[in-house]
């Protein structure tokens, strides 16, 4: 997943390069290196946040897993250890 995001950083960067170097052909528009900060920055903060959204899902999904393969052991432990109707009417 890290490569995925890798790859998504460096063209997203590559993309806002090339928007700031169009700029450079256009008569009314300029490149400008804080606009090229800026797009890097952005791109940055949005895989910050993308990593930690994809780990936090990730934890959640372990938890939901953990929990529900606990749950099934344990049911299936209880039921399976269970008397059944005639060996509790035999006790008696």
């Amino acid at each position: 997943m890290c490569f995925l995001f890798l790859w998504a950083g460096l063209l997203s960067f590559a993309y806002g390069l090339l928007m700031e170097l169009a700029q450079t052909i256009l008569p009314y528009r300029e490149f400008s290196l804080e606009d090229l900060f800026a797009n890097t920055a952005g791109v940055v903060l949005a895989l910050l946040y993308l990593m930690a959204r994809d780990k936090v899902k990730r934890s959640l999904i372990q938890t939901r897993l953990w929990y529900t393969w606990t749950r099934i052991y344990i049911r299936n432990h209880l039921w399976l250890n269970q008397l059944s109707p005639l060996q509790s009417l035999a006790s008696l």
